[in-house]
């Protein structure tokens, strides 16, 4: 406790007829009770060193006759155990209270969050039938020349793979503005710009 209330009026009223020695170290006795929320020990010697008198037990003495009544081997005081027990009192109110405003918050927090939880389970809606997330489709990947001359084998019209990978290598992969997405859709429409003359022209080969 590092806060009481100091009554000049009442503590001069009982403390008059003390010296200064008997007021000085009643005041450090009584601040070490509230300091420490304790009594002070038996010893006269041993409070003369915790309030730092150690030549003034006589002036201890009196005022613990006075002041003081010995319980189980503490000196109290009346005044100072009154007070820490409306101190610990307030502060075991304070206490509860405020573990109420605590947990009064932790139930609506959770219960909010019950209900955003519920909420969101109750507007949830599969994605597909198979409950499965769609995904982007795939990223196109330009093919090596080997890819295109194993899929010009399964065609019917043949062409030259190298020029058609060298063809688009130097275009970026583009056909017009636009990035290409499928490659062996650009080679079948590579086969139907060929002349029929050639068989492997580069001629006519629109919207490329």
């Amino acid at each position: 406790m590092h806060y009481y209330q100091f009554n000049i009026g009442d503590y001069h009223s009982h403390t008059s007829h003390l010296d200064e020695m008997e007021d000085l170290a009643y005041r450090r006795m009584i601040d070490y009770c509230y300091l420490n929320e304790i009594g002070l020990p038996k010893s006269v010697e041993e409070i003369a060193r915790l309030i730092r008198m150690r030549t003034h037990c006589e002036s201890i003495t009196n005022v613990l006759r006075e002041f003081f009544v010995l319980k189980k081997s503490t000196y109290l005081c009346k005044r100072v155990e009154k007070d820490l027990e409306i101190f610990k009192e307030k502060s075991n109110k304070a206490k509860a209270s405020a573990n109420a405003r605590w947990a009064k918050t932790k139930d609506l927090a959770d219960a909010n969050a019950l209900r955003t939880e519920c909420e969101g389970n109750a507007n949830h809606k599969p994605l597909t039938n198979n409950h499965k997330p769609l995904t982007n489709r795939a990223r196109f990947t330009p093919p090596k020349v080997e890819e295109v001359e194993d899929y010009v084998k399964t065609r019917p019209v043949k062409i030259d793979s190298n020029t058609f990978v060298d063809f688009y290598q130097g275009k970026g992969w583009m056909i017009g503005k636009n990035k290409m997405k499928d490659w062996q859709a650009a080679v079948r429409t590579w086969e139907k710009n060929q002349t029929p003359e050639s068989g492997n022209s580069q001629d006519r080969r629109v919207g490329i």
